[in-house]
């Protein structure tokens, strides 16, 4: 499957935003699977749908992903939205 790889500039909070203290992060994009966006930051994976390539990024080039690798992504997606889930009702009943 082809991935867009993506640099994006982005910022740890709204302070570093308001001092221009950003960094340059790249992206993995698969369009194909619903804007499929992939990336690592300080240590954790973070993977999500529905991404919008925005004139705040710039497009380096395309690569070949494998289909292993789309597909663990949307498991995560689909794991961490049964956790969320799940944690919100059980949160419910044991704290109220």
């Amino acid at each position: 499957m082809k991935a867009k790889i993506v640099s994006q500039l982005v910022y740890s909070s709204q302070l570093h935003q308001l001092h221009s203290m950003g960094y340059q992060i790249k992206r993995l994009v698969i369009e194909e699977e619903n804007n499929l966006m992939i990336t690592r930051d300080d240590g954790q994976i973070f993977v999500r749908q529905e991404f919008k390539i925005d004139n705040s990024c710039k497009i380096l080039g395309e690569v070949e992903v494998s289909d292993e690798l789309v597909q663990k992504a949307l498991a995560f997606i689909k794991t961490r939205e049964e956790l969320n889930i799940n944690c919100d009702v059980e949160l419910k009943t044991l704290i109220g």
